[in-house]
């Protein structure tokens, strides 16, 4: 398993690689170092999970710590997670956020990084013209 971790010089956007298998532990220390690096600011987190594997038992344990609304998680109001790919597991964590009953999220998804670079940076200028944020999916 390997997590590469990559903030944007300039840009409150941090791009993550997830290749292999993944558990538990292995998204906490990605969701402490989402939190480490996004210090007091809004971050977007770009998560390309299209190499990533994992069984039903670990992907539930997953998304149990993430609906937890700790720092640098999916559900931590600071991180506003994008996901890269077509893995078969993000139609099951995309579904799973939008059903929570309390903080439910919405999590865009994206064919590549540099489309989610692009949709992160409308979203700016959105922001940036009194817009608010919008969805895609």
């Amino acid at each position: 398993m390997a997590i590469t971790i990559e903030p944007l010089a300039g840009e409150p956007v941090i791009v993550v690689r997830v290749e292999g298998y993944v558990d538990a532990p292995a998204v906490r220390d990605l969701d402490s170092e989402t939190a480490r690096l996004r210090q007091d600011d809004h971050v977007y987190r770009i998560a390309d999970v299209q190499a990533m594997d994992t069984s039903l038992p670990d992907m539930l344990a997953i998304m149990t710590q993430e609906s937890q609304g700790t720092p640098g998680s999916i559900t931590d109001a600071h991180v506003t997670t994008l996901l890269v790919g077509d893995n078969p597991w993000l139609a099951f964590i995309r579904e799973t956020f939008a059903r929570q009953r309390s903080g439910a999220a919405r999590i865009p998804t994206f064919a590549s990084v540099d489309e989610a670079l692009v949709y992160v940076r409308f979203q700016w200028r959105l922001a940036g013209l009194g817009a608010s944020f919008i969805s895609l999916n």
